[in-house]
């Protein structure tokens, strides 16, 4: 398994023929809320750390995702003394429990990770700059008192997905998405994102995310440290041999 090239893709100029214009313009109001789009094009891999709880059943659980852009991303969750890790290269991947190994990931899987991929905040402000989608305007509204505009962006595995941004700020608001389980899509989650910090490389990011399902509380998630371009390499990340799966 080879690992991505090390620099940052070239920036490309945003096609309107793919794109809104209205939709290109919201983007790169958001682009410039976020640091700007030469940081954001820079960014080559993503840690972030979080600890998440689940309101229904008051359940906690941490979580540390790693991300090579555009296609690679390893995930480990701990709840109690139980660690889960799975990895997925835009091809296959695997997942490893206490229950066992499996070197094959179920295609729904590979949706979701596709999916889970694509969520990242760092990569969906670049849709205008990527030639196999299309980003379209929809409508304005109202979220949590603030004027907002709202974009509509394919998603790979299926439905699309639903970006809010703030009219004058340009901070993400929202994003709402298809929630993929092993007999397709089992539900619609929109993330309510808050706490904007500044990270050391520039980026302004939100540090807390509020998840619903279907319109019922889902997850409660705090960030507790994003790191950028650490220099993660997929054969690593992959870590197949010390995981001990074949």
């Amino acid at each position: 398994m080879t690992s991505l090239p090390a620099q940052a893709p070239a920036l490309r100029v945003p096609s309107v023929h793919s794109h809104s214009r209205k939709a290109v313009d919201i983007l790169q109001r958001a682009q410039r809320a976020a640091g700007g789009v030469e940081r954001l094009t820079a960014i080559h891999d993503i840690t972030r750390h979080m600890n998440m709880l689940e309101s229904m059943t008051g359940s906690k659980a941490s979580e540390t995702v790693e991300v090579i852009l555009p296609r690679t991303i390893r995930l480990t969750e701990r709840s109690g003394e139980v660690e889960m890790i799975a990895f997925f290269d835009g091809i296959g991947g695997w997942i490893k429990s206490p229950w066992g190994a499996d070197n094959l990931l179920p295609s729904w899987q590979r949706d979701a990770a596709q999916q889970e991929l694509m969520r990242q905040l760092e990569r969906l402000l670049l849709s205008d700059h990527d030639k196999q989608t299309t980003v379209e305007y929809v409508k304005s509204e109202e979220v949590s008192g603030r004027r907002a505009d709202v974009l509509e962006i394919p998603s790979p595995t299926g439905g699309k997905l639903r970006l809010t941004t703030d009219s004058t700020s340009g901070d993400v608001l929202t994003l709402e998405c298809p929630r993929i389980g092993p007999r397709g899509i089992v539900a619609t989650v929109t993330d309510f994102y808050g706490d904007y910090r500044r990270t050391p490389n520039g980026l302004r990011v939100p540090f807390k995310i509020q998840g619903i399902s279907d319109g019922r509380p889902y997850m409660q998630t705090v960030i507790t440290e994003v790191e950028y371009n650490q220099g993660l390499r997929a054969n690593v990340l992959s870590g197949q041999g010390a995981l001990g799966i074949e």
